[in-house]
């Protein structure tokens, strides 16, 4: 249903404001009506009107008797026009009394009662829309209010939402940040292993280098002096290694007191092919265990570097998976926030709409509240006006019987 049209609304308005001065001008209309009747109908101003040049009379014997009718039908009128503070009946008593004239009476009443019928029907079709309007601007009102709450609600669950999303996302972040520190602490270290295998395998390729050169360098001399302490290829020590230890190295015997200091003479070539034995034996000896050493080192190097990377592996797919946890965060921040953008202008709207029903009630209420609380007094009022002046009407259609009319005399 459309609601009330401004002009519409503007006649309830004048109504509110008007119905009660009406209402008292009616009374002081009746008083005044009645002072009119009580000077026109006192025994001297009747005389007076009988002596004035402009008077009724009566063109035929019998209107003595329509003149009392007049007056009877007058006084009644206004009897009754007392008892329902009536105006229309009070200017019908008057138009009765002064003029005679019934007929227009008679029409004067017929059409306040046409009005009376008219504004019956107003007041009803008012009142109906009034429910109508009124009824569906709380509801639109209600409603409204309704929605408006339930989407203040759902706001501060999106909130709460976003703000634990948040958290996560900064619990995330930190834990990113600690697995990245520690994978980079990790390598650290891996490579700080690297580069000590590597001084260490350096340092004993150079001393391998060092050694050989020595072996060289003896073996060289006595392959020169052709000494036969040497050991040559298929004469085996008695031993599986090939080289002398120091266990093969005997001590020296002295043919004196080992207190006499030894003579200053030189030994022959080859006197002390044992001690060299011995030493050129440790010499390759050393190199040897050298080079199993970094055998062993690389093997354990590359060992330690294949379970370094498969920890590295294992440590960048947490990573990534903490990262895509991230993402995915963020990701559902972004929803919720574009909800919260949603449902905030939803809020909005509904607001508007809310204070708008508002506002149409606070403009129908004035009006519809004055004609839902006079309606049934001015309905009663109405009805009894209305039987009234249907008994007017019925005076005045039994004096008018066989009775002639009045003429104005000059």
């Amino acid at each position: 249903d459309e609601p009330f049209s401004p002009a519409t609304r503007a006649a309830w308005e004048e109504k509110a404001r008007e119905g009660e001065p009406r209402q008292s001008e009616r009374v002081d209309e009746l008083q005044a009506i009645d002072d009119a009747i009580d000077i026109l109908d006192s025994p001297e101003n009747r005389a007076l009107f009988g002596h004035a040049y402009t008077t009724f009379v009566s063109l035929e014997e019998e209107s003595r008797g329509v003149a009392n009718n007049t007056a009877s039908v007058a006084a009644l009128l206004t009897q009754k026009a007392q008892q329902l503070k009536s105006a229309v009946l009070a200017r019908a008593a008057v138009a009765v009394r002064t003029r005679g004239d019934f007929d227009a009476v008679l029409a004067d009443i017929d059409t306040t009662m046409d009005t009376l019928k008219t504004e019956e029907q107003t007041d009803i079709t008012d009142r109906d829309n009034c429910k109508v309007d009124l009824r569906t601007e709380r509801e639109k009102f209600e409603d409204h209010s309704y929605l408006v709450e339930k989407i203040t609600n759902t706001l501060k669950k999106l909130n709460t939402k976003k703000e634990k999303l948040e958290a996560d996302v900064e619990a995330t972040s930190e834990a990113i940040t600690e697995q990245e520190d520690m994978m980079q602490e990790a390598m650290d270290q891996r490579n700080a292993s690297t580069v000590r295998f590597l001084q260490s395998k350096g340092d004993d390729e150079d001393a391998i280098d060092l050694l050989q050169q020595a072996v060289a360098a003896l073996e060289g001399y006595y392959n020169k002096t052709n000494s036969s302490f040497l050991q040559m290829a298929g004469q085996p020590l008695g031993r599986s290694s090939p080289f002398l230890t120091a266990a093969d190295i005997k001590a020296p015997e002295f043919k004196v007191s080992k207190d006499q200091a030894p003579e200053a003479k030189f030994s022959k070539t080859g006197e002390h092919k044992q001690e060299s034995k011995g030493v050129l034996g440790m010499l390759k000896q050393i190199t040897q265990n050298l080079q199993i050493e970094i055998a062993d080192g690389e093997k354990a190097e590359e060992e330690e570097i294949a379970a370094y990377d498969k920890q590295r592996a294992d440590d960048e797919a947490t990573l990534q998976s903490l990262k895509d946890r991230k993402s995915d965060l963020e990701g559902e921040i972004a929803a919720t926030e574009t909800k919260i953008g949603t449902k905030e202008g939803d809020k909005t709207d509904e607001e508007g709409d809310r204070d708008s029903a508002s506002t149409a009630l606070e403009n129908l209420k004035p009006g519809c509240d004055w004609l839902l609380g006079a309606f049934e007094k001015r309905r009663a009022l109405r009805k009894e006006e209305m039987e009234g002046l249907m008994e007017a009407k019925s005076l005045l259609s039994g004096g008018a019987v066989g009775s002639g009319t009045f003429l104005q005399r000059k």
